[in-house]
């Protein structure tokens, strides 16, 4: 397929070709070629779009938006698109923004169908591992980080149908945009409800507050990127909830220290953190990308918010029928007086703020 004179006219045209040649990323800037990445590497196609034509591509994109953003009042524009092509439909996620006073955007096509676990490698034991915790309902938090393009949406969406399939739950996500439309109809005893941010919620910390409201057996945040979604996701994460969201870091010991910035000294103890995977994406020896993954997988239990626990499993000497003392840097433990049982009390104190009151 080739992209005639004529073609660049219509956006359509040039994601067309895109498509075609299995081009990752579209870049297009005012006056200046067209260049897409194809196999890691960018690939320039001798058509240069006018001022005129990027007005156009912006107006085409940005139709679906309930209020229109100026890009040449220096804000930039993100958003999601979605064209039919040979009568599938394909997705794709954008940023429009300036460089020396021209419009530059950055268009990512993403997934229309969900690969299969070796299709993009996800077959090794630490990664089945991973995706067998989640699977069994092992509570807690599990992120997968990466830099941007490093296909952490296509392996989130992998795991999350498979779990989907597997079991017979209730599953909420949150992104921004949503970047692969999953249909309730293909899983016969679970459902999910995706929720966009700024279109569906106000944020990531509001959607993840509102969705403690919705009794989800498993929640996705598309990232994690301050202190209250952390801190909502924590909260999340201790009160019985499957969670898997993503981070930007760069390997595994990265995230545990981005994590413990984002909390902001509320606790330095992560046994919520059920496991990790640090994703990057290669060329192998024939020159086809493929994903590179270090997986952690957390082995030790963690206590949640309202569970029964033995006293005998509590570590501290000084606990008796009397007193309360703090255990894990975020709970009290609660003693019943029956059946040598206690209770995990998440408390407020200090910058302590547990659980979320909602």
């Amino acid at each position: 397929m080739t992209l005639q004179p004529n073609d660049v006219y219509n956006i359509d045209n040039i994601l067309k070709y895109g498509i075609y040649h299995n081009a990752s990323d579209i870049n297009i800037t005012t006056d200046e070629e067209l260049a897409f990445r194809i196999n890691g590497d960018i690939k320039k196609i001798n058509h240069k779009p006018n001022m005129q034509l990027i007005n156009n591509y912006i107006d085409v994109l940005t139709k679906s938006m309930s209020k229109k953003i100026d890009v040449y009042q220096k804000t930039a524009i993100d958003g999601s698109y979605v064209m039919k092509f040979k009568n599938e439909d394909y997705y794709f996620r954008y940023n429009i923004s300036l460089t020396i006073q021209k419009v530059h955007m950055t268009i990512r096509k993403l997934i229309n169908k969900i690969p299969k676990f070796e299709d993009i490698q996800l077959t090794n034991n630490k990664e089945l591992e991973f995706i067998k915790k989640i699977n069994d309902n092992k509570t807690g938090l599990y992120l997968l980080v990466g830099a941007t393009g490093s296909g952490k949406t296509t392996t989130i969406v992998t795991i999350l149908d498979y779990v989907l399939k597997n079991n017979k739950i209730k599953a909420i996500s949150l992104e921004e945009p949503i970047e692969f439309y999953f249909k309730n109809k293909d899983y016969e005893n679970s459902i999910i409800i995706q929720r966009e941010v700024h279109k569906d919620t106000k944020s990531f910390y509001d959607g993840l507050v509102e969705a403690m409201r919705q009794n989800p057996d498993l929640i996705f945040v598309g990232e994690i990127r301050d202190k209250n979604t952390a801190i909502a996701a924590l909260n999340a994460a201790l009160t019985g909830h499957v969670v898997i969201a993503t981070l930007h870091a760069k390997s595994i010991e990265k995230t545990t220290d981005r994590f413990k910035y984002l909390l902001d000294g509320i606790t330095n103890d992560l046994d919520f953190i059920q496991g990790i995977i640090y994703q990057q994406l290669n060329k192998d020896e024939n020159g086809k990308i493929k994903a590179i993954r270090d997986v952690y997988i957390n082995k030790e239990n963690f206590l949640q918010y309202g569970q029964l626990i033995s006293t005998k499993d509590i570590k501290s000497e000084n606990i008796n029928s009397n007193t309360t003392k703090s255990f894990y840097d975020l709970v009290d433990i609660e003693i019943l007086g029956e059946n040598n049982q206690c209770r995990v009390n998440i408390f407020k104190a200090e910058k302590r703020i547990f659980p979320l009151e909602i």
